[in-house]
């Protein structure tokens, strides 16, 4: 399901086979990434965006 070729060596990826992972696995993976790559100051606010209900957010007209 994840994979790596030659080509990719010494580059920050990884290869997935789409077909073999859920959607779930996929935006799991993806965050994942994001959070490895991100700056403290983005993780923290995507953190603390995540703990905030939907409910209590103002509504964007």
């Amino acid at each position: 399901m994840y994979f790596t070729t030659p080509h990719f060596d010494g580059y920050p990826a990884v290869l997935v086979r789409l077909g073999k992972i859920t959607v779930k696995e996929l935006k799991d993976l993806i965050v994942e990434a994001w959070l490895s790559r991100a700056t403290k100051r983005a993780v923290t606010a995507l953190l603390l965006k995540k703990k905030t209900p939907a409910t209590s957010r103002p509504s964007r007209k």
